[in-house]
């Protein structure tokens, strides 16, 4: 009777830790949380930002650029300021799926730059180093990726693996500049600048979301003919509109 008595409660002490292992595991699975590690940052700053060889002519006698903050420059290469552009965008999105498929390269970086008596402002680099243009005093607001509580809360918001996110700089000629974030699947926009389209600035959005801003701005973001010089010809010969401000 005793060793009845203890096998009964050898079952029942096993039932509960079965049942408190099921409850636990279901916690864990339903919550569903994307938390953002340390890890997880470095891995999408080290895709943001590329520093510098020290080879390269970096200074002049105004500006000191900061070499570990150096974001290539990418852009759709579309201008959708026409209603035949925004057609395009959204046919060759439906191509390919993907903003950073459609992505070129523009053969230019941002970089902070110290300028004397005018604090940190943007500058536009060529891959020499020289620069091309200063944003003066604006601290990086140009292009700076700054994962900070309110952004951290969106991306673990947000339907992004975190644990394969990374970062580059994007431009939709005549309507924003922004940091695309992409898991390889899931695409993300981040706004620095636009023009016409009534998204907020550093707010995170889904791609879905960008396409239903332009669609429901297409008026407003419709411009007049735009003239183009040979600054804005990429190294295959292809004009890219500059984002209006």
């Amino acid at each position: 009777m005793k060793n009845k008595s203890s096998f009964l409660t050898f079952i029942l002490a096993i039932a509960v830790f079965v049942s408190m292992s099921i409850s636990a595991f279901s916690y864990a699975s339903t919550d569903g949380k994307n938390i953002l590690t340390t890890e997880n940052i470095k891995t999408i700053y080290d895709s943001y930002y590329k520093e510098m060889p020290v080879t390269y002519a970096m200074n002049d006698s105004r500006n000191v650029l900061n070499r570990s903050s150096f974001a290539e420059m990418n852009s759709i290469n579309i201008d959708i300021s026409t209603k035949e552009g925004q057609s395009e965008f959204f046919d060759l999105y439906e191509e390919t799926g993907s903003l950073v498929e459609m992505a070129h390269s523009v053969n230019l970086y941002y970089a902070l730059c110290n300028q004397k008596d005018r604090g940190v402002g943007t500058a536009i680099v060529r891959p020499d180093g020289r620069i091309k243009q200063v944003f003066v005093g604006d601290n990086g607001a140009t292009y700076a990726l700054n994962i900070d509580e309110e952004l951290q809360k969106q991306l673990e918001d947000s339907d992004l693996n975190l644990d394969a996110t990374t970062a580059m700089f994007l431009g939709i000629p005549m309507y924003a500049e922004g940091i695309l974030l992409t898991d390889g699947s899931v695409e993300y926009y981040l706004p620095k600048n636009i023009r016409g389209g009534k998204l907020e600035i550093d707010k995170l959005y889904s791609v879905s979301s960008v396409f239903d801003d332009i669609s429901a701005n297409s008026e407003d973001i419709l411009y007049g003919a735009v003239v183009l010089g040979e600054e804005h010809r990429d190294e295959r010969g292809k004009y890219c509109p500059p984002t209006g401000g």
